[in-house]
């Protein structure tokens, strides 16, 4: 027998401790195959509703990476070197660029934040704002709203041509962190 090394008052054999951890990383190849069936099908679900799932990969990469200033001033620089090469954007592809101030305001901020965190499902208290203050009931009153639009989007059916979510609540936070794993798969 030998003595378990977190427990000095039971004594265990090595065959007992190998079979549970034998079993343990039998059960996580077990959780892993079904959440790679599950990705696979949230995957092939987002692509037939029209999601450029490359696109929205990259998309995340990005942010993530913290370097979106940089890869928008690349593309900048990319559209105008077209251009420049003779394949300039028409005015019909102009209409898909929004434009938002260079260096928006505080309360601005906070109320695009908030709605971003409300669309995407988030914790309603991961305010990174004070809530008694300007930025923070800016940040609420955006959360409210993306939380308005990510309800009727997941209600909507799929043959509508919008996304169709999980049917998941809005409390559980772990599933934008689903959504960037389905979406960096791809």
């Amino acid at each position: 027998m030998t003595e378990h090394p977190n427990d000095h008052n039971s004594q265990v054999s090595e065959d007992a401790i190998i079979a549970v951890q034998l079993s343990k990383l039998k059960r996580a190849k077990a959780d892993s195959k079904t959440a790679q069936g599950d990705l696979k099908g949230m995957q092939n679900s987002l692509d037939a509703s029209g999601l450029n799932l490359k696109a929205a990969a990259e998309a995340l990469k990005i942010v993530a990476s913290g370097k979106a200033q940089k890869k928008i001033n690349e593309i900048i620089d990319l559209l105008k070197y077209l251009r420049i090469l003779g394949k300039p954007l028409v005015a019909d592809q102009l209409e898909m660029f929004q434009s938002v101030p260079v260096e928006p305001g505080i309360l601005e901020q906070a109320l695009a934040d908030g709605l971003q965190s409300g669309r995407a499902g988030e914790d309603r208290y991961a305010s990174p704002h004070d809530l008694n203050s300007d930025s923070g009931r800016e940040w609420t009153k955006g959360f409210d709203q993306g939380e308005k639009e990510r309800e009727i989007v997941l209600s909507l059916e799929t043959g509508e041509g919008l996304i169709k979510g999980d049917g998941e609540s809005q409390e559980n936070a772990g599933q934008s962190e689903v959504e960037k794993s389905i979406l960096a798969s791809a």
